[in-house]
């Protein structure tokens, strides 16, 4: 797990998703399960399908699919710059509707079940031989304020949103049948914005329905966005395609 925490202040506060971005390193995989038939180069050479990114309480927009795809694409070429990726429609038209059953499954169990890997093995017009699906297993926001003092005499408000998340991402081979590999990986993120003058009495915060932090000061909103899914998966994708293939 990996910590990453941005400061800022009120004038500052809309620069943060920037910032974070490449404020995250990398974080160590566990739970690994490689099949003994499995090959790095046998991914990079047949293809990969990246099928489905599934939250356990909600569904993924079709934008937020592709901009994740694309991300889990970009981090595997880094380290393997010929291996054939595809994300979007290119795999959901090939998957039909056996996709949805997958990502039903995936949510529900974790797995894919016998019968859907053999459906989807016999699925026509396939141009890969792996596809692959990233389980949000928990993410989970949270927020809290703290008023102390300056040097001055006068006050400091503290917000913090942090961001906790758990995902793992599973390649199936199609050829064999067979769970190829599986991995596990935790990411923790923090922003932290400060507005000097800010009393506890004229202050007040809460998550908003869009999941960003806003606090109200006097007659003044600003926000204090905590970090994006994109933000939190980027450095868990570049962990599993460095583990994948042993850079």
């Amino acid at each position: 797990m990996s910590l990453c925490i941005i400061r800022t202040s009120r004038a500052a506060a809309l620069l943060v998703a920037g910032l974070l971005s490449t404020s995250c390193a990398g974080t160590p995989v566990h739970d690994i399960h490689v099949d003994a038939g499995f090959s790095a180069a046998d991914l990079a050479a047949d293809g990969l399908g990246v099928a489905a990114f599934i939250h356990l309480e909600h569904d993924v927009p079709d934008e937020a699919q592709l901009d994740l795809g694309a991300r889990l694409a970009q981090a595997i070429q880094v380290v393997s710059p010929d291996a054939k990726v595809s994300w979007g429609p290119d795999v959901s038209g090939a998957l039909g509707d056996l996709q949805a059953q997958a990502v039903d499954e995936i949510r529900a169990d974790s797995a894919l079940s016998d019968a859907t890997l053999s459906a989807l093995a016999g699925s026509d017009g396939l141009d890969f031989r792996f596809v692959a699906f990233v389980r949000l297993d928990h993410d989970v926001i949270e927020e809290s304020e703290e008023v102390g003092l300056l040097p001055t005499g006068g006050s400091q408000l503290l917000h913090t949103t942090s961001r906790s998340v758990h995902a793992t991402l599973s390649i199936y081979d199609l050829d064999s049948g067979t769970l190829a590999w599986r991995g596990t990986d935790d990411e923790f993120g923090v922003t932290e914005s400060s507005d000097q003058g800010a009393s506890r009495d004229t202050t007040k915060a809460a998550i908003a329905d869009d999941g960003h932090a806003t606090m109200l000061t006097g007659a003044t909103e600003y926000r204090t966005p905590p970090p994006t899914v994109a933000q939190m998966l980027v450095p868990l994708f570049e962990g599993f395609a460095s583990v994948i293939f042993g850079v």
